[in-house]
């Protein structure tokens, strides 16, 4: 029988019966006390481990609710990094690509991610041209930060047959010289579906998986919800890291409904086997199904039913027909399959609801508000949403992270006015909607703090104020990242906050969130962090 006790600290439970305590005793990696210290000191004996978090501020393990994290861990691991932290110019971009390529001689293919033109001092978008520059003789690929974003170089585009004929794909868009009508190397949406993925080996991916881990623990998040499981291989790499005792955080999966070019299409699958909500462990565990309505607002592919500000032609993409959309949803719900599906733009929200209504032909309103089924990202909410979300229980799964840091790409492509309307927590808490946060990782960063101040500051990179007057209280934003978030996973009863009978997710951070300046929050630091009572991280 393992045991642990926490003493001398501020601990900030989030349980409304004990919200503050000074220690917590931890018994075979579950909370069995929380109080005083007089509390604790009788359930101390020789064999208890005693950590003296000698005034330190505990809080409860991170939950990101909306991440890719294989994306992620493989990218960083085999790809080459085009963030705004390692690269800063198209120049500088060609400069890393051909030294990648040069490294990697054994790469048929070139791959690599997170790219930002608003980050670049070019401003500009790259093209092939730019990438046949630093590597001509074969094939480059390289996504944006949001993933729905991909450029490729001539070699690319020539292997995937993409050419002046190449039509349009349903749901997506070529993007094309204005004047020649020639592919510029830009594919949106669908169309880098035309693109060859690269292949990694299960060995690779357990690889990137680690990575992942290490970084989460160094974050304080002891649980991540998978929002793409888009083929066999991917739920493979998550069996085998839980046969092999490879998991330290939890993870939670989404599993992709609506079979395309690229992924697998689980819902027949899921459905067929009567497959539920929830089939799994505190570990690992199944979620529901995930579906995509439009693409990426700082990528300006986004349904909306106004056009983008400098775009006065774009109105965005819906990645699939209104119908098929509303029918699956149902489906899923029908079969006791919670849904997650992602809806940017104010059109595709419209089609979300709509999709989430239809089901009351299937289901009573109760019974899909017990499912608490999620939007994601959830970003531009108008006219009568919130009222009919708020009737049907329904999640904001709200990508937190965006407005610090691509919330400058939010404000520039939508105007003022709809950016007003973003990310609106102070309203949802008017309504009674939850609204976890969340980073989108890789799209930006998932330091839970960053998110945490954003929501606070409503402060963009550059210093604008997004959406101010939807700001909410520190405390509030912690929420978002834990027990909200475990509400919206059906899991509030063991993880979200520092409560007896709860699993032992906790983290110790280096300065009270609570009484820092809002502005510092972004640059709070997880010390140690505990998964089922083990102490996982440890930078003290």
């Amino acid at each position: 029988m393992k045991e642990i006790a926490l003493i001398n600290g501020n601990i900030i439970t989030l349980d409304e019966q004990v919200p503050e305590a000074e220690a917590v005793y931890i018994q075979d990696g579950k909370i069995v006390k929380v109080g005083d210290q007089q509390d604790i000191d009788s359930y101390i004996t020789n064999d208890t481990e005693v950590i003296d978090l000698q005034g330190k501020t505990v809080l409860p393990g991170f939950i990101e609710s909306h991440t890719h994290p294989l994306s992620f861990g493989i990218g960083s691991v085999f790809e080459l990094d085009c963030r705004a932290s390692a690269v800063g110019s198209i120049e500088e971009m060609k400069s890393k690509l051909q030294e990648h390529a040069n490294q990697h001689q054994d790469h048929e293919w070139i791959y690599g991610y997170g790219w930002n033109e608003n980050k670049l001092t070019e401003k500009q978008v790259p093209t092939k041209w730019d990438l046949d520059d630093a590597v001509p003789d074969r094939p480059v690929v390289l996504r944006r930060t949001c993933g729905h974003i991909y450029v490729a170089n001539s070699k690319a585009l020539e292997l995937a047959g993409i050419n002046q004929d190449t039509p349009d794909p349903p749901g997506g868009r070529i993007v094309r010289d204005s004047t020649t009508n020639e592919p510029t190397g830009v594919l949106e949406e669908s169309a880098n579906l035309l693109l060859p993925k690269p292949k990694y080996s299960l060995a690779d991916a357990a690889e990137g998986l680690r990575h992942v881990q290490d970084y989460c623990l160094r974050h304080g998040i002891t649980t991540i919800h998978e929002a793409l499981i888009g083929k066999p291989f991917d739920y493979q790499v998550y069996q085998h890291a839980q046969r092999n005792n490879e998991l330290d955080v939890r993870f939670r999966l989404w599993f992709w409904a609506i079979k395309n070019e690229e992924r697998y299409g689980f819902l027949d699958s899921m459905i067929g086997m009567g497959l539920e909500s929830g089939f799994g462990n505190d570990m690992l565990n199944i979620q529901g199904s995930k579906f995509m309505i439009d693409g990426a607002g700082s990528g300006k592919t986004a349904a909306v039913y106004e056009p983008y500000v400098d775009d006065p032609n774009n109105y965005g993409l819906l990645l699939y027909e209104e119908d098929k959309m509303i029918s699956e949803i149902t489906r899923s719900i029908e079969h006791g399959l919670r849904v997650a599906v992602h809806a940017i733009g104010d059109h595709a929200m419209e089609i979300a609801i709509k999709s989430f209504e239809n089901a009351l032909n299937v289901k009573s309103t109760e019974e899909i508000r017990e499912m608490r089924n999620r939007i994601e990202h959830c970003v531009l909410p108008v006219g009568d949403h919130l009222e009919r979300m708020k009737q049907l229980n329904l999640i904001a799964s709200s990508s937190t992270g965006f407005i610090s840091q691509i919330g400058d790409n939010y404000c520039k492509y939508f105007g003022t006015e709809r950016a007003n309307l973003m990310f609106p927590h102070r309203t949802y808490q008017k309504y009674g909607i939850v609204a976890p946060g969340n980073s989108d990782l890789p799209v930006t960063d998932a330091n839970p703090f960053t998110g945490i101040y954003g929501l606070v500051t409503r402060k963009t990179e550059t210093g604008t104020l997004f959406a101010e007057h939807e700001a909410i209280s520190t405390l509030d934003a912690i929420k978002a990242y834990t027990i909200d978030a475990a509400y919206a996973a059906c899991e509030e009863d063991k993880l979200g906050s520092i409560s007896e009978n709860k699993l032992a997710d906790l983290i110790v951070v280096s300065e009270n969130p609570l009484t820092v300046d809002p502005d510092h929050l972004k640059d709070l630091e997880v010390e140690l962090t505990m998964v089922n009572g083990e102490v996982l991280y440890d930078k003290r």
